[in-house]
C-alpha cells in the first residue's frame, strides 16, 4: 500500500499499529527520509523496519534517513544501491541483515550504534570505499560470514570483546587492512578470514583463539611476524600460503597441536 506522506515508497502493514517499508526501487530521487509514522486509509502506522529488498538497486540513491523506530533493517534493503554515499543507522536498529548494504561501493563510512547485536553475512561486502568501522560491544557471538569481503578501502577494524569468532571470509580481500585489533573473546578464525589483507603488517592472536582456518590469513604479503599461542590446537591448510616475509612462532606447548590438517 502506498501513505500519503510517500507516494513512491510502498508499506506493508503488520499488525494494528505497526508496518515496514516493501518496496523503494522505484524512488528515483538522489535523497530519501523515511518517515517514523505513516497514515493509510486514515489509520496511522509506526515505522517497524525496512524489508528484504526493499531499496534493491537504487542506483540514483545518495542520502538515506532512516527513523529511531527502525529495529531492523533487511537483507540486500540497499544492495546495489552503488551512488550511496551516507546513511545514518538510529539507536533503534538491532539488527543488519545479509547483504543489507552489499556493493554499496560509494559508502565511505558507516557508524553501527550499540544498539545492533547481529551483522549478516556479506552485510558490507564490496563496499569497496568503506574507510574505517567499529563493531560496537552490542554485536555478540559472530559477525557474518564475509561481513566485510572486498572492502577494499578499509584500514583499520575494531572487534570488540563482545564477538567470540571471526567467520569465514569476514575481511577477504581487505587489501588496506593494516591494522586489527581481536579481543581476547575470540576463539576461532575461519577459514579466509583474512586472505588477501596484503597491507597487513602484524597481528596479535590472542590467547583463547583454539583454531584458525583454512587459507585464514593466504596472501597476506606484508605480513612479517606473528606468534601462535599455546591455546591453538589446529591450524588448517594453507593458513599462511603466500605470505612469503613471514615468520611463524608456535608455542608448541600443546602436544596436540595440528598444523596443516584437511
Amino acid at each position: 500500500v502506498v501513505a500519503s506522506e510517500t507516494p513512491l515508497i510502498f508499506f506493508q502493514i503488520l499488525t494494528d499499529s505497526t508496518a515496514t517499508v516493501c518496496n523503494g526501487n522505484l524512488f528515483e530521487s538522489d535523497t530519501i527520509s523515511i518517515p517514523e509514522k505513516v497514515h493509510i486509509e486514515e489509520n496511522e502506522y509506526t515505522i517497524t523496519s525496512i524489508k528484504d529488498q526493499a531499496f534493491l538497486s537504487c542506483n540514483k540513491l545518495t542520502d538515506i534517513k532512516i527513523p529511531e523506530s527502525v529495529t531492523s533493517i533487511g537483507s540486500s534493503a540497499f544492495k546495489n544501491c552503488s551512488n550511496l554515499t551516507n546513511i545514518e543507522i538510529p539507536e533503534s536498529v538491532t539488527s543488519i541483515n545479509s547483504s543489507a548494504f552489499k556493493n554499496c561501493s560509494s559508502l565511505t563510512n558507516i557508524e553501527i550504534p550499540e544498539s545492533v547485536t547481529s551483522i549478516g553475512s556479506s552485510a558490507f561486502e564490496n563496499c569497496s570505499s568503506l574507510t574505517n568501522i567499529i563493531i560496537p560491544a552490542s554485536v555478540v557471538i559472530s559477525i557474518g560470514k564475509s561481513a566485510f569481503e572486498n572492502c577494499s578501502s578499509l584500514t583499520d577494524i575494531k572487534i570488540h570483546a563482545s564477538v567470540t569468532s571471526i567467520e569465514e571470509g569476514t575481511f577477504n580481500g581487505c587489501s588496506q587492512l593494516s591494522n586489527v585489533e581481536i579481543p581476547a573473546s575470540i576463539t576461532h578464525i575461519g577459514n579466509s578470514a583474512f586472505q588477501g589483507c596484503s597491507s597487513l603488517r602484524s597481528i596479535e592472536i590472542p590467547e583463547n583463539v583454539t583454531k584458525i582456518g583454512d587459507s585464514a590469513f593466504r596472501l597476506c604479503s606484508s605480513l612479517k611476524s606473528i606468534k601462535i599461542p599455546a591455546s591453538v590446537i589446529s591450524i588448517k591448510k594453507n593458513a599462511f600460503v603466500g605470505c612469503n616475509n613471514l615468520d611463524v612462532v608456535i608455542d608448541n606447548s600443546k602436544d596436540d597441536v595440528v598444523v596443516g590438517e584437511d
